[in-house]
């Protein structure tokens, strides 16, 4: 609901799991970038990569959230 996604547009997508495998391989050692990664996306995710037993991502991450919280504050 907060992202205006229905189940319509996901009930065909892969299992996380299948994802998830491919990931470490497409990502490497870059950079994870993203809007609310180090308190939200990233904890989310690194959950479910236990749930399945896969490790967790130990990637460097740039979280634009909290940069324009230092850049913009208040």
């Amino acid at each position: 609901e907060v992202h205006g996604i229905g189940w319509q547009q996901v009930a065909a997508a892969p299992p996380p799991e299948n994802v998830l495998r491919k990931l470490p391989a497409a990502i490497g050692g870059d950079i994870l970038a993203g809007h609310n990664l180090d308190e939200f996306d990233g904890r989310v995710l690194n959950r479910i990569l236990r749930e399945q037993g896969l490790p967790r991502f130990a990637n460097p991450t740039l979280d634009t959230c909290r940069l324009a919280r230092r850049l913009l504050p208040g």
